[in-house]
């Protein structure tokens, strides 16, 4: 049931960022491919959807679901999520887990607030 709570959590992070100005959008050249972000050792990968067994254009849960749980490729964890990139810096982040502190959060790269312009 713990899973199911953290991947809730994470979809709501998700859909707030992009309310608030942020995006999980990958450009254009890259369709079809995620950049996920592995929240133990920090690192960045990209994998495609038909890597990760899903469709052509999935919807966000069924992305987030596959998401959680995926084995890093560099510390083996399996703590990933699908990565927040920041309309500021362009540099890709995991987005908090906390829904309470998603006003008050700051780029790890810039340091600035992804949606406050």
């Amino acid at each position: 049931m713990g899973a199911i709570a953290a991947v809730a959590i994470i979809v709501a992070c998700i859909l707030v960022f992009r309310q608030l100005g942020g995006s999980t959008e990958e450009p254009a050249e890259e369709a079809g491919v995620v950049t996920m972000i592995c929240r133990d050792c920090g690192e960045v990968f990209k994998i495609t959807y038909k890597d990760m067994g899903l469709e052509e254009h999935p919807d966000l849960d069924a992305l987030q679901e596959k998401a959680t749980g995926m084995a890093c490729p560099k510390c083996g964890k399996k703590n990933t999520v699908v990565s927040v990139r920041c309309p500021r810096c362009g540099k890709p982040f995991a987005p908090p887990t906390d829904t309470s502190q998603i006003r008050d959060f700051k780029c790890p790269h810039c340091k600035k607030s992804p949606w406050k312009r």
